[in-house]
């Protein structure tokens, strides 16, 4: 007798807990022969599908893709990986706390047709499988405000005002290791890259006058290189979520390797340079400002490497899984530093309006992509592989 007080309470609690969320899901099923509320999941615990698969969605929304009488209601996750993107999402769009989400989707998978009320994108939705980044403006914005607080932090990072610089980013797990740790990435290897490649480019950059901004919220090390103009923004302290999203929509263009917060400067509408992308099935083919360079693939026991139709036309294009590749005899080979200085060249050079292509170029790409088939990942095909690598790999397009 002495615990029933206690029991009367944990169920006055959970009623009050659960009443909401039971009345919204009536007031849903009421409303649906007129309008079909869901919940549509932000996937706020990495960056770039938070980024990603949030701005593609809602660009298939402006397309009318997702129907006339259907209004979404957005929650994040319980962990957020970047919390000025959370904020700058919830100006769009209808954003509510996960704890109110879960207790609305408990109750809706109660009743029948549940699945109908929500909208869990998946991963791979942050692929802009149908070309629409390029026909339509970015959907995040800042504030005055926040314009002008974004203007002082560049300048206290060095930065003078007017000056033009690029972000640059070299996957190296860390990230993973410290906010999910406890559990076991090392599967994630394959896409990893060693940043002193990024050297040469990043040397060539600063002679013509830019800036460089080393990106990243956790890393292992310290930048292996120093030179006035490189700034060291994700390790010397003055890191902050606002600045992370400030400077990707201010830089002159994304220097990358495999890592989340590229889809922001995508999202954003920012010219990519993207090395050392894998797998190839995932390319971020979609984007016209985008030059890429793929790992290659060295097969051990024939001591040659895959051309990139085998990889294409293969289960090897989507691999997903550091252990896929050493059980086929795989070895990952990264980019060069001289690769990656030629596509950052390049990608200046378009930018200045410099770039002259001749029809040698422009068949080199028409046979890369020649070897792609549309499917459900990728349909739209108008990046651009790095002009120099495919002349100096031509015969991996046997």
């Amino acid at each position: 007798m002495g615990n029933a007080p206690g029991k009367v309470v944990k169920k006055f609690m959970k009623a009050l807990f659960f009443l909401p969320a039971f009345l919204f899901v009536i007031v849903m099923r009421v409303l649906r022969p007129f309008v079909l509320i869901r919940l549509n999941c932000l996937h706020s615990y990495r960056i770039g599908h938070f980024c990603g698969n949030t701005e593609v969605y809602l660009c298939e929304r402006d397309a009318g893709m997702h129907g006339n009488r259907v209004f979404d209601i957005f929650f994040y996750d319980y962990k957020v990986c970047n919390h000025q993107v959370l904020k700058m999402w919830k100006r769009i769009i209808p954003v509510v706390g996960p704890l109110f989400a879960y207790g609305i989707m408990w109750v809706n998978r109660k009743f029948p047709g549940w699945e109908a009320h929500e909208y869990i994108s998946k991963p791979s939705q942050y692929c802009d499988t149908n070309g629409l980044l390029d026909k339509s403006k970015a959907h995040l914005y800042f504030t005055q405000q926040e314009e002008r607080k974004g203007q002082k932090a560049l300048r206290d990072l060095g930065i003078p005002e007017g000056s033009p610089f690029v972000c640059f980013i070299a996957r190296d797990g860390a990230y993973l290791d410290k906010d999910f740790s406890g559990e076991d990435w090392s599967y994630h290897n394959y896409r990893n890259s060693d940043i002193k490649n990024f050297d040469p480019a990043m040397k060539w950059l600063i002679d013509r006058g830019y800036y460089g901004v080393r990106m990243g919220s956790v890393v292992k090390n310290k930048l292996p290189f120093s030179y006035p103009g490189i700034i060291d923004y994700a390790a010397n302290g003055m890191r902050s979520d606002f600045m992370d999203v400030y400077l990707t929509m201010k830089c002159s263009f994304f220097l990358f390797s495999e890592s989340g917060i590229s889809m922001l400067a995508m999202i954003l509408r920012k010219p990519v340079v993207g090395a050392n992308l894998i797998p190839i099935g995932f390319f971020p083919a979609w984007g016209k400002d985008y030059v890429c360079l793929p790992k290659k693939l060295w097969l051990t026991g024939e001591k040659r490497f895959l051309t990139f139709r085998e990889i294409v036309k293969s289960e090897i294009a989507f691999y997903f899984e550091a252990q896929q590749y050493q059980k086929r005899g795989l070895e990952v080979v990264e980019n060069t530093s001289e690769e990656i200085r030629d596509a950052v060249e390049e990608m200046t050079a378009r930018l200045e309006n410099r770039w002259e292509t001749n029809e040698e170029y422009e068949d080199l790409q028409r046979r890369f992509w020649s070897l792609y088939e549309p499917n459900e990942i990728l349909r739209v095909f108008r990046a651009r592989i790095g002009a120099k690598f495919l002349m100096q790999n031509q015969d991996l397009l046997k």
